[in-house]
């Protein structure tokens, strides 16, 4: 039988998880500078702080997504650490509360390339327990880059764990503010995304590219599998492996 990750007490008797080590991102002082980085990606993880996002009892544990994201984008940064193409952004480093204007604020000043956000998704009341698998947000369907990036990390968590594909699994959402806020803020300045324009067919919108991953639901079985020992640093390793095929594709570009 798979081990659940391991957890450990807080003072007020909650179990929570034990994170990996964050490795120290690039610092952003003054004026930035890709020094020879060819991809630059604010990474997001969902919630923080008070704002607990979905939560669901897992054998009389309270488990929060707040966790779960925060966990897997640290596993996402110890797996692109060793790779000198990729710098990146983190919009929250532990159990803060930021807010999503403030998530997406430094995209701007860091030219940044891409922004992914994760989080874990949760079914409606009347339907707890019977929605599964994975998704990704995306602000407009037009969004050519966007949506081909949401495509390769989906197909490759898809092909690499046991979590399914939900039946539409792209969508856009101009209500998600911290995709609409991506969106927004090089919408306004005069930064285009040209770098990325290998990637896309013909679209020239300006704008930075932004992914928001809904990975399983905490309310159903997908839950089981994101408390088993090392899923979580798998579900990290590959994303990061599809970042740094991405650095890759952009190098010299």
């Amino acid at each position: 039988m798979a081990r659940k990750k391991r957890t450990k007490k807080t003072e007020t008797g909650m179990e929570k998880f034990v994170f990996p080590p964050i490795p120290k991102p690039v610092e952003y002082k003054g004026r930035f500078s890709r020094e020879g980085r060819s991809l630059i990606v604010v990474l997001d993880a969902g919630h923080g702080g008070f704002d607990t996002g979905a939560v669901a009892d897992y054998k009389g544990t309270r488990i929060m997504e707040k966790d779960l994201t925060r966990a897997i984008v640290s596993y996402i940064t110890k797996h692109i650490a060793d790779d000198p193409n990729i710098a990146w952004f983190l919009t929250r480093k532990g159990d803060e509360f930021v807010g999503l204007s403030a998530r997406t604020k430094e995209l701007d000043r860091i030219k940044a390339d891409l922004f992914l956000s994760i989080h874990i998704n949760a079914a409606p009341l009347d339907r707890k327990g019977e929605a599964q698998g994975m998704e990704a947000y995306i602000a407009r369907m037009d969004d050519e880059v966007s949506y081909s990036i949401a495509e390769e990390l989906l197909t490759a968590l898809a092909e690499g764990t046991s979590l399914l594909l939900r039946e539409e699994p792209i969508k856009a959402n101009d209500n998600l503010r911290v995709l609409h806020n991506s969106i927004r803020v090089l919408d306004n300045s005069r930064q285009s995304y040209s770098r990325l324009r290998p990637l896309q067919r013909g679209n020239k919108r300006l704008g930075t590219p932004g992914v928001l991953l809904e990975i399983g639901f905490i309310d159903s079985e997908d839950l089981d599998y994101l408390l088993c020992e090392g899923n979580l640093e798998l579900i990290g390793q590959i994303i990061a492996e599809r970042l740094k095929d991405l650095a890759g594709r952009m190098k010299g570009v």
